[in-house]
């Protein structure tokens, strides 16, 4: 039987945030973000003129083989538990996604949707038995 420290204690939180921002970095709830730049700037060696609108294609920058490796597509826990690989950091140097947004227009429901992740993924795994239909093992 799982225990309700076993889906909410200390141990399951760094899986819990890993499997989260895995999750939203493969399926973005904002596939995009624009963002417009206040004096002109040369991004990769683009000139961008202010107050001209870029478009920012979070899908694609999360399945970026040079920024995430070969296996870009593939769900992989082990991306976001360990800062030192992570390919993305948040601004205070933390494992990230871009789904959220960075720096100032983050998204401020980040908290809350963290918050109800654990909440439903802990009632899924007290309520209900999840079994694999897969017949060969997997790895997260």
């Amino acid at each position: 039987d799982i225990s309700l420290d076993d889906v909410m204690g200390a141990e399951a939180l760094p899986k819990q945030i890993a499997a989260f921002y895995e999750t939203v970095r493969l399926f973005p709830s904002v596939p995009a973000l624009t963002r417009m730049p206040l004096q002109d700037t040369e991004v990769c060696g683009y000139a961008i003129p202010k107050h001209q609108e870029v478009f920012i294609n979070l899908y694609g920058c999360h399945r970026d083989i040079e920024i995430w490796g070969n296996d870009a597509e593939r769900f992989k826990l082990s991306r976001f538990e360990d800062p030192n690989s992570c390919p993305y950091l948040s601004t205070k140097g933390l494992p990230d996604a871009a789904s959220f947004g960075v720096g100032g227009r983050a998204c401020l429901g980040r908290p809350l949707s963290m918050v109800e992740m654990r909440a439903t993924v802990s009632f899924l795994l007290l309520k209900y038995e999840i079994k694999s239909v897969r017949k060969e093992k997997t790895k997260a």
